[in-house]
């Protein structure tokens, strides 16, 4: 793994105001790396707080091996779950679906936006058509039992569910 990447996972652990902005940018690159925009001048504009990391090109396997630490994160680090769900967001990877559900499982009813994130990284990393049970039964409950801001979240991805995909929710 490359030096850079390991210092920015490193500040990812560190006291919230360094470990805030290193989410951030880790999100900026999982991004950049998903959507293949390393030419895109915009996605180094948005690693403001580290600049050096503007010319880091993600492996495959680093990005893996990232995916896996965030899951870790997500787990351990509870002051940081909604910003480590953001990251997992922007892997736009529907193989997550299955650990995000465990995560949905944990925060759904202490941390809101954390919650909001992770149907965020579902909804976002495919369609409503494949969506598994699990996705629906826990969509569902979230919309009927969450908490606020997952509630309006989730209003407003099922309206969209009705209007796009003609869903019966």
């Amino acid at each position: 793994m490359q030096i850079l990447l390991k210092q920015l996972m490193t500040d990812c652990q560190s006291a919230p105001e360094q470990a805030m902005p290193a989410l951030s940018d880790l999100a900026a690159l999982l991004e950049r790396h998903a959507l293949n925009k390393y030419e895109d001048p915009a996605g180094g504009e948005k690693l403001a707080h580290r600049p050096d990391l503007a010319a880091l090109r993600l492996e495959a396997g680093e990005v893996t091996s990232l995916k896996h630490w965030l899951f870790f994160m997500l787990m351990n680090y509870p002051d940081r779950a909604a910003p480590v769900a953001r990251c997992l967001k922007k892997c736009y990877d529907a193989a997550l679906t299955t650990g995000l559900c465990q995560a949905i499982a944990r925060y759904w009813q202490q941390d809101d936006a954390a919650t909001v994130q992770l149907t965020d990284a579902i909804t976002q990393s495919q369609g409503f058509d494949q969506f598994s049970e699990t996705v629906l039964s826990w969509f569902k409950k979230l919309a009927a039992e969450g908490l606020p801001e997952t509630r309006k979240s989730m209003t407003y991805k099922f309206a969209y569910y009705r209007k796009f995909y003609d869903a019966q929710l």
